[in-house]
């Protein structure tokens, strides 16, 4: 008999000794058997294969380490789904970390409730362990609050700021995108999410998401600055495929969409291409013709004309074409920062 809740997967590619260890320590200094480990080497470097071995050697929990050629985040990923026998999904990014007491209460809830999918609250951290920001739907002081798709998709992004039946995944046909860095995770949150029949959310701060410039995220690679753009006809397609199949209003949940797009191609898209490759950059109008193709009337979105953190000044000089002044705007902005979270 399966007695495991939650099969947290952690891709893992040559990370750093310290980041790995912080992320491993909770699961390997408390035991729960209701929790399995599934650790992704992704084609590290010998070293950190060895470090892997060495710092799990003896866990309490169930923990296995899987072994694959380098693919990236994604494909390793995949091949955690594929190995994992949890009736849910968790994702933790081998550089970041959890709460322990918040993942067992996250647990009782999915053993009372048994949401589709659980959506629960995380910090952003600074290098030197400061919090930076919470974010992520909150219960309104309940222990658990259902909450609908419309709610759901209204921020989503991340992979794992939520946990997800097992189940969907083969269900609907949803696996992660393997071949982009950009919008890789938001491909897969959306189908989740509409896939799913029953959302709720916790206000357990789980998950803490370590901002450090080493990260992937702060690599600039000008050829994935249109990755974007396949993240959402991946998402499209998906949707035009399911429409028939899953519980979701198709009309509605594609103003969804076109919000996020605002956010994701117009606004971060355009910006990463401001910030990579210059106000010039070839990618935006790329961007923008995508988004004139497949979305003509985004500026009458109503969701998009009533959310007022769209129409700050960092939005409206992109989304209105002055480049310049966004980089100066930045430059400033990070100046702030590095007073207050050095």
């Amino acid at each position: 008999m399966n007695d495991k809740i939650i099969s947290i997967i952690i891709p893992v590619y040559n990370t750093e000794k310290d980041y790995l260890r912080k992320c491993l320590e909770p699961f390997l200094l408390n035991e729960d058997p209701r929790i399995e480990i599934v650790v992704v080497d992704d084609g590290s470097n010998s070293e950190t294969a060895a470090l892997l071995s060495n710092m799990t050697f003896g866990c309490v929990n169930q923990l296995k380490i899987v072994h694959r050629a380098n693919g990236g985040q994604n494909a390793a990923r995949n091949t955690g789904i594929n190995e994992a026998i949890g009736e849910y999904i968790e994702f933790l990014d081998s550089d970041d970390y959890i709460d322990w007491n918040s993942q067992l209460e996250i647990i009782r809830v999915l053993e009372i409730y048994h949401p589709d999918l659980l959506s629960f609250r995380a910090q952003q951290m600074s290098a030197s362990g400061k919090t930076i920001c919470t974010w992520g739907p909150v219960a309104e002081g309940e222990a658990y609050r259902e909450i609908s798709k419309s709610e759901m998709l209204m921020e989503c992004s991340s992979l794992w700021m939520q946990i997800y039946k097992r189940s969907i995944f083969r269900q609907y046909e949803i696996n992660l995108i393997e071949s982009i860095y950009i919008g890789e995770d938001i491909a897969a949150v959306v189908p989740l999410i509409l896939a799913s029949k029953t959302l709720g959310v916790v206000d357990s701060i789980l998950y803490h998401f370590v901002e450090r410039p080493t990260s992937v995220t702060h690599k600039v690679n000008t050829n994935r600055l249109l990755d974007i753009l396949k993240a959402f006809e991946s998402i499209i397609s998906w949707m035009n495929q399911n429409a028939n199949i899953c519980e979701f209003d198709y009309k509605e949940s594609m103003s969804l969409v076109e919000r996020l797009a605002i956010k994701h191609v117009c606004f971060a898209g355009i910006a990463r291409a401001v910030e990579w490759d210059g106000p010039c950059s070839t990618a935006i109008p790329k961007l923008l013709s995508w988004m004139e193709l497949h979305f003509p009337n985004w500026r009458n979105n109503s969701l998009f004309k009533s959310d007022p953190t769209m129409h700050h000044l960092n939005y409206y000089l992109i989304l209105n074409g002055y480049y310049r002044t966004y980089l100066l705007f930045l430059k400033t902005k990070r100046k702030i920062k590095c007073l207050f979270f050095r």
